[in-house]
């Protein structure tokens, strides 16, 4: 069935973010809403979602084997364009494990690249601060 002008897919998902790559992030849950604010300082706000929108922030130091394999996993998405699982530690059964295949859902999160770039800032040559999004697909 053809899709209608501006109409985006959502893309199906077919790899796991390996556990060693995420090891430290920061999850940030924001609800979008409409807000009003009148000059008399009065405000009226709603919600347009059901759901919150969940983010994660990821901010390491990486040694150059862990760096050249998320610059491989960030390509081979093509930056934001192909989502992927990653598993939040803090949602498994039990805590702090995480499945390589993807095949157990408790914990797992749809995300992708909340960005087409990747930066590095090199320290000495050895160790890399790399920071990235990724944001929860539906």
């Amino acid at each position: 069935m053809p899709t209608s002008p501006g109409n985006v897919l959502t893309s199906a998902a077919a790899t796991v973010l390996p556990a060693s790559l995420f090891t430290a992030f920061t999850e940030i849950i924001t609800y979008e809403l409409q807000a009003n604010t009148y000059r008399n300082g009065e405000s009226e706000r709603q919600v347009l979602v059901s759901a919150p929108r969940r983010m994660w922030r990821y901010t390491k130091r990486l040694a150059p084997a862990q760096h050249a394999l998320l610059v491989a996993f960030f390509r081979a998405r093509s930056g934001s364009v192909e989502a992927f699982y990653f598993y939040n530690i803090m949602e498994t059964s039990p805590r702090f494990t995480t499945d390589p295949t993807g095949v157990i859902t408790t914990g797992r999160v749809k995300a992708r690249f909340n960005s087409q770039r990747y930066e590095l800032i090199m320290d000495n040559g050895s160790r890399g601060n790399v920071g990235l999004e990724m944001i929860e697909c539906a």
